[in-house]
């Protein structure tokens, strides 16, 4: 290649306010063209429309306000070589206006709405969205043929619901449901407390089914925790599966009883495995069954949780719009309304709870894990133990029940025991990635990212 060929692809890092305005202008430019649905053409269902695009342009001006990258200093002298700032350090206020405006708008297109099709069944309400093949709520959809991969690779991996339980729920992500009075867990008023046990009915997936011995540490919690989430004694599809979860240690040879960790190829390490994204319609048992499913990329509700936030920190203090934004999200699964407890009225208290109700709305959705680094917060959430339930408790442990050491008895004695599952590390660096050296070794003008 011709030197002077080399030297005109070697540009400079272009600056993080120029990048978004070009990402807007680009969406604002696409959307001007694009319909705003392909009800007249089905066939064309999943393509990308005017909402889509919008919706684009919301996400980008949301992160681009949040704390990452407006007004940090650790950025500060992260500079192209003829000395321009590729971080704005000068908070901006305004930033957070427009990514209000940008979700607002996408609001008021007035072509989508919140999935609801079990209103009466707040659990149900919430749980179809995730196996149903639907264009109301989800604006910018991945679509997939019918399958049941989903189901394979997470239900418990004990022999009725022949799963291979691989993703494990951290007992972090369990606390962040509130109960069903609005309250968070760790408020005396929310009634919460990890003694005793209840007997009742649960959703199964398909029906109300009774459930027995399961820990109060479950009792009366926001919807979405039962939708999403497989908890000792939980029960699903009861009509095929005639026994519930049982993730505690149970049964010789390394607890091969047991729904949870100790099979071999599983992951659940935790006690809790996902149960969000699973169809009741399919059945590993009879092996017969798919899901018609999209994964949602943009949907409807975080519009209005991006709404909220966006407002709620370029006022002085949350207003009527803030709250009705949240609260319209909340109602699908007939959670309380904000404002509830005093600090929900002044715009730190009601971050933590927007903040919340993006990691239970959206969990196992792809979002935490960009949400903390935005939101700076990673340092303090992702740094230091991560804890589950005692599922793989030691041969003294279950010895000191007094009980057969291979017994479902032993194993549940000690399984409700909050232990460490890891020592994470996050360090500043760690907010954002490294370019690859092999970029840098092509282009010398690009500089690298702060601590790398």
């Amino acid at each position: 290649m011709n030197p002077a060929d080399i030297a005109g692809n070697q540009v400079s890092r272009n600056s993080v306010d120029e990048v978004v305005a070009f990402i807007s202008s680009e969406c604002d430019a696409a959307a001007a063209g694009l319909p705003l649905s392909y009800s007249e053409t089905p066939e064309e269902l999943g393509r990308i429309t005017k909402g889509a695009a919008l919706a684009l342009k919301a996400r980008t001006l949301l992160y681009a306000a949040s704390p990452l990258f407006n007004g940090n200093p650790l950025y500060a002298n992260v500079k192209n070589s003829d000395g321009k700032a590729l971080f704005n350090t000068t908070y901006d206020k305004e930033k957070w206006k427009k990514a209000a405006d940008a979700a607002k708008a996408v609001i008021d297109l007035g072509v989508y709405k919140l999935y609801s099709p079990s209103p009466e069944n707040p659990v149900n309400n919430y749980a179809q969205l995730f196996y149903t093949r639907e264009y109301n709520e989800t604006i910018l959809p991945y679509t997939f043929g019918d399958n049941n991969t989903f189901e394979s690779n997470y239900l418990p991996n004990g022999q009725p619901y022949k799963g291979n339980g691989k993703m494990s729920v951290t007992q972090e992500m369990v606390d962040a449901y509130e109960t069903a009075t609005g309250y968070p867990i760790t408020d005396p008023a929310s009634g919460y407390t990890t003694a005793g046990s209840w007997n009742g009915q649960m959703w199964d997936g398909l029906k109300q089914a009774n459930v027995t011995n399961i820990s109060n540490m479950y009792k009366n919690r926001d919807p979405r925790f039962y939708a999403s989430i497989f908890f000792q004694y939980s029960v699903w599809r009861t009509a095929v599966i005639t026994r519930p979860v049982k993730l505690a240690w149970f049964g010789a040879n390394g607890g091969n009883l047991s729904d949870g960790w100790p099979k071999n190829g599983t992951n659940c390490e935790s006690g809790y495995n996902w149960r969000k994204w699973c169809s009741p319609n399919v059945d590993r048992n009879a092996n017969t069954g798919n899901a018609a499913r999209n994964y949602p990329i943009i949907r409807l509700a975080e519009m209005y949780l991006n709404y909220a936030e966006a407002m709620n920190e370029y006022l002085a203090a949350p207003d009527a719009s803030v709250y009705a934004a949240i609260n319209t999200v909340r109602k699908r699964v007939s959670m309380p309304d904000l404002p509830i407890i005093t600090t929900d009225a002044g715009k730190d208290g009601m971050r933590k709870r927007i903040q919340n109700e993006r990691r239970v709305e959206f969990a196992f959705e792809n979002h935490r894990f960009w949400d903390v680094r935005r939101w700076l917060i990673a340092k303090t959430v992702d740094n230091g133990p991560v804890h589950g339930l005692n599922a793989r408790p030691t041969q003294a442990e279950l010895e000191s029940t007094g009980l057969p050491t291979t017994s479902e008895a032993a194993g549940v004695a000690v399984f409700y025991k909050v232990v460490i599952l890891q020592n994470r590390v996050f360090k500043d660096n760690h907010y954002l990635m490294p370019i690859p050296q092999s970029e840098i070794d092509r282009d010398p003008n690009l500089v690298q990212n702060y601590g790398w």
